[in-house]
């Protein structure tokens, strides 16, 4: 009997209830929500990171230089810029410099021979500069300011010659007209820079005068001899 009883309380003993899920249709629209904002999240979180990495891979390039096309110790400081500087005339001569221990002219830069030399007009800043380059190798052999006040001797016909506060710089014209334009362009950029404003540059005045206040001698026979047969060797 107690067996029996035991077997039947077991048998009209019910489970317990399963789980009954009731739809709320709030509860729902913010699981939406939340997987929403998790699969956003974590797509962007993926997209910053491969960024991270692309950053990490890529080798850091160097920053270009605009403004100088040769490797020359003058770079940043020769090339024009082209909205402001503008060149008023072009020569061809040979750049000489004045070595004052040597008591003669010896040739700016690595080797003689020709070089394009240009009178560049800065336009916003209203001043002037010579540059000067080599035909050969473009090398840089005059980068200098014309001052207000520079005195622009014109020993001969083809060599003319100034100073500034580091050098004495001679130009061995290639020929008379060449000179004669480089002067009255030289003169002008003067005339500006003293306030006498000139429409077109005047003929070149005769600096014979300023040889003895400038502190060197002018291109003499032999100095002129020597630079020919350099030009010569170097097959200028």
């Amino acid at each position: 009997m107690g067996l029996r009883r035991q077997t039947s309380l077991s048998a009209t003993t019910p489970p317990p209830p399963p789980h009954q899920y009731h739809y709320d249709p709030y509860d729902a629209s913010i699981q939406h929500h939340q997987m929403s904002y998790q699969t956003q999240h974590h797509s962007q979180q993926q997209t910053l990171n491969n960024s991270r990495q692309q950053l990490q891979l890529s080798p850091t390039s160097p920053p270009r230089d605009n403004l100088s096309p040769n490797g020359d110790f003058m770079n940043n400081s020769i090339s024009p810029t082209l909205s402001v500087e503008q060149s008023i005339i072009g020569a061809r001569a040979s750049v000489m410099v004045y070595d004052d221990n040597q008591k003669k002219w010896v040739p700016s830069g690595t080797s003689s021979g020709l070089s394009k030399v240009q009178i560049y007009h800065h336009q916003q800043n209203n001043t002037f500069r010579v540059v000067g380059r080599k035909l050969q190798d473009h090398e840089v052999v005059i980068n200098c300011s014309i001052l207000k006040g520079l005195k622009y001797n014109q020993a001969t016909a083809t060599f003319h010659q100034w100073r500034d506060s580091k050098y004495v710089y001679g130009l061995n014209f290639s020929s008379q007209n060449d000179a004669e334009a480089f002067a009255r362009a030289m003169m002008h950029a003067l005339e500006v820079l003293s306030g006498r404003v000139a429409n077109n540059p005047g003929q070149p005045t005769n600096g014979n005068g300023y040889e003895e206040d400038m502190g060197y001698r002018t291109m003499t026979s032999e100095d002129a001899a020597i630079l020919r047969q350099q030009q010569q060797i170097t097959g200028q």
